[in-house]
């Protein structure tokens, strides 16, 4: 009875560290677009920006519920062991077999919130990479044009220089956010429909025999 309950008290404490990580992760991404909005940054970049905040919100505030419903499970296991054990002392050893076997259920499920947490996690962090890097071009797209420059009749040519380079990995940002916002929507999609076949299925399991 003891391993099930650390179980499912290890499951939460993994997915609020999560949960924190993905909050602190969304702060660092937002301070980097306010960084670059506030530079001659092409309006098309501050629309993918903005996107990227968008769904680190989205993601960040899934990753909380999913610590919230770990804690949800965690109650369930710590009442069905208290259950058992009051079972285990009248001797009814049926009815704490399944006490004991819904405590299992809900430390598995525990577990399980605390994965989606850090995978929700973990897609926030890579669009926080991504804002950053794009940050750090920016940075030395600048710096190149500022300290290369020389005569005025050369300038324009070094702008294009530096905008061609520049240029490419924009292109792999903006390919980079399209496939990773498409990624979670998918990851989405199938973690709801896979949550509601659990709930069927337990409610199957749970049913009259």
């Amino acid at each position: 009875m003891s391993d099930v309950l650390e179980r499912a008290k290890a499951a939460v404490m993994a997915a609020e560290e999560s949960a924190k990580a993905a909050k602190a992760a969304q702060e660092l991404l937002e301070l980097a677009a306010q960084k670059l909005a506030r530079t001659n940054i092409e309006p098309e970049k501050i629309q993918s920006l903005q996107n990227m905040v968008r769904s680190a919100g989205e993601l960040a505030k899934k990753a909380a519920d999913a610590a919230l419903k770990a804690k949800e499970q965690l109650t369930k296991v710590e009442n069905a062991v208290a259950q058992a054990k009051i079972h285990i002392s009248k001797e009814n050893k049926e009815s704490a077999k399944k006490e004991l076997k819904k405590a299992g259920q809900a430390a598995g499920l525990a577990e399980t919130f605390a994965q989606q947490a850090k995978n929700f996690e973990g897609m926030v962090n890579n669009l926080k990479v991504l804002a950053g890097a794009q940050l750090k071009q920016h940075r030395e797209n600048r710096t190149h044009a500022t300290t290369e420059q020389k005569p005025t009749e050369n300038v324009s040519q070094r702008s294009i220089s530096v905008a061609s380079k520049a240029s490419p990995l924009f292109e792999q940002f903006k390919g980079a956010i399209s496939g990773f916002c498409s990624a979670i929507s998918n990851f989405a999609s199938k973690w709801f429909y896979k949550q509601e076949q659990q709930k069927e299925e337990r409610q199957e399991n749970s049913g009259p025999r």
